[in-house]
């Protein structure tokens, strides 16, 4: 018998309730095969926010972001691909009210046979959720070869400081844009 977890903070908090009388084993999230090499890097610069839109998820911060680095690099695409839960009003009036002359866009949901292909058409993905334990798309983007954004209180930022797979920030608006200035 023993108890599964995700992370090894998880572990830690299972020891703190029950003791050392339980094994733990880490089990991580399965991954489909990825391709025999990272896709090459898009011609045209390009963010990618693919995740649903849920107020847990902070596309409203992608948003933000995506506002404020367009005036410094305003050859960047933003794209925000996930099903509405939630946010989908907000982001779409937030886009309308933009000016960001057609670079910042929600696509809506996508297919999971297509998520691969989506993140490879990227230069950068982003996830700004809250307390996100185990996010697979941050998984996807990395196994594709692709620099991720995330916050501090992802679990799997200390991976992604530690092997430099790309940048841990404040999740807000401004902290994101900073990330990726």
């Amino acid at each position: 018998k023993a108890i599964l977890h995700l992370r090894p903070v998880e572990a830690a908090e299972i020891e703190a309730v029950a003791g050392r009388s339980l094994p733990t084993v880490q089990v991580p999230n399965g991954l489909p095969t990825p391709p025999s090499a990272p896709a090459p890097q898009p011609e045209h610069p390009a963010v990618l926010f693919l995740a649903r839109l849920h107020p847990r998820k902070q596309p409203m911060a992608f948003v933000e972001a995506a506002r404020q680095l367009h005036a410094h690099h305003p050859e960047v695409d933003f794209t925000l691909l996930g099903p509405d839960e939630g946010e989908g009003d907000r982001v779409t009036q937030a886009i309308a009210t933009t000016p960001l002359s057609g670079r910042l866009q929600w696509n809506g949901p996508v297919e999971p046979t297509a998520v691969t292909e989506a993140i490879s058409k990227c230069s950068v993905f982003v996830l700004p959720s809250r307390n996100e334990p185990f996010p697979m798309s941050v998984l996807e983007a990395m196994a594709c070869g692709r620099p991720v954004v995330i916050n501090h209180d992802c679990g799997l930022a200390p991976l992604v400081q530690e092997y430099g797979a790309g940048i841990v920030c404040d999740r807000s608006g401004p902290g994101l844009a900073e990330a990726g200035d």
